[in-house]
């Protein structure tokens, strides 16, 4: 792979941002596309150092996998409530418990529903740690943490830092070394939604319903986890409660239309991680084994690192789990093996949402299916034939 920077291809970029924090002449901006960041150079103030092309990670990718042989584990905390407010078995609370209560920060994603977007924010305590909890199928904006992180390694803080894996080859691509101070943890995923999609999906709620969102939960566990559902508390009191295969935006996101260009050819689905620990839901875990099966959630920890397995050993006091081969493990998770392929009516979808909004998007994408989109389709090439004199 190359780098956006000299080839414009979006396929080579996830948006991490590191490029613009690493140049001395802060002469790179990123712009938004699609709902996704990338980044732009203004050639006129640019001094041709080429940082910003030795760090990217999409020029290092393999150098910056873990090829260490490594431990999976069926998890979940030991605390009851803490599963129940986590989407799989609260294996971020235990883990980011640790550098906390040894005075460190931890990095997480954070919705900010006002703003309708997530960010990658920073925590010292228990607190505010706990907007990071919970799965969230949005884009994420890692906004100028890379150099804040660098800082606060400088001063001797303990960092933890949890996001997706190029997030993580991100930041370890920023750094330029090791932290001896630093943990990384990385989740098991499946793909980066646009922030657009999220937006008008919400725009979309607030209009239906004539109110602000308050509350917003991707997977609330309302009877356990196999029950798992979307949860939206407006401001005007209205509650609404859908199963993940009814939610429009749950359908959209398992869809695989709206994720980033990289995430079809993510090299950083395999087994081979970027993180000291790897968490995720433990799906298929009933059929590898019964006996590591909790009902409210079991979360699959992959131990990459020496590091990694110092911060698990520390956290074994809060949590009950069991080992498992990796292999099994893996077959259980296809996310851990190849990425998603780029679905076929993603230019379509993003240019009607932006044009019509989250409703007509989704009805005419994903909720009505091939033979209505065909329709569709001849009656927009009606449209262009005749001038756009057609009126739908």
């Amino acid at each position: 792979m190359g780098t956006y920077l000299n080839s414009n291809d979006k396929n080579e970029c996830c948006g991490c941002r590191a490029c613009e924090q690493i140049c001395p002449k802060k002469c790179i901006r990123m712009v938004k596309i699609e709902g996704f960041l990338y980044p732009q150079i203004n050639k006129n103030d640019c001094i041709n150092c080429k940082m910003c092309e030795q760090i990217c990670q999409m020029n290092q990718t393999e150098k910056l996998k873990h090829k260490e042989k490594k431990s999976v584990f069926a998890a979940w905390n030991a605390k009851e409530a803490e599963i129940a407010s986590s989407t799989s078995g609260g294996m971020f609370p235990a883990l980011s418990d640790l550098i906390i209560e040894d005075g460190g920060i931890v990095y997480g994603a954070v919705l900010e529903i006002n703003s309708k977007e997530v960010l990658i924010k920073r925590a010292e305590t228990l607190n505010d740690r706990e907007a990071m909890r919970k799965s969230k199928y949005v884009w994420s904006n890692t906004e100028n943490t890379y150099s804040e992180i660098k800082k606060e390694l400088n001063n001797g803080r303990k960092v933890l830092f949890s996001g997706t894996p190029c997030q993580v080859a991100g930041l370890r691509s920023f750094l330029r070394r090791d932290y001896e101070k630093l943990f990384c943890i990385d989740i098991i995923c499946h793909g980066m939604p646009s922030n657009i999609v999220f937006q008008s999906y919400v725009e979309y709620l607030e209009r239906e319903y004539h109110s602000g969102i308050r509350k917003f939960e991707f997977r609330y566990k309302k009877e356990g986890i196999m029950k798992s559902c979307y949860h939206i508390e407006f401001e005007n009191g209205v509650v609404l409660e859908e199963g993940l295969g009814e939610n429009a935006y749950s359908r959209t996101y398992n869809s695989l239309i709206a994720h980033m260009p990289m995430c079809n050819q993510c090299p950083y689905a395999t087994g081979d991680r970027v993180s000291d620990i790897t968490i995720g839901d433990f799906w298929g875990i009933e059929k590898i084994d019964s006996k590591s099966m909790n009902a409210s959630g079991t979360s699959m920890v992959i131990i990459n690192t020496k590091k990694g397995e110092e911060l698990w050993e520390n956290s074994l006091k809060k949590i009950s789990y069991h080992e498992e081969d990796i292999n099994e493990a893996m077959k259980c998770n296809p996310a851990l093996c190849r990425p998603n392929k780029r679905h076929p009516w993603k230019k379509g979808f993003m240019k009607c949402i932006e044009r019509d909004g989250f409703k007509k998007a989704f009805t005419l994408y994903i909720k009505i299916g091939n033979k209505p989109m065909i329709i569709y389709r001849i009656f927009r090439k009606i449209k262009e034939i005749t001038n756009g004199k057609l009126r739908n």
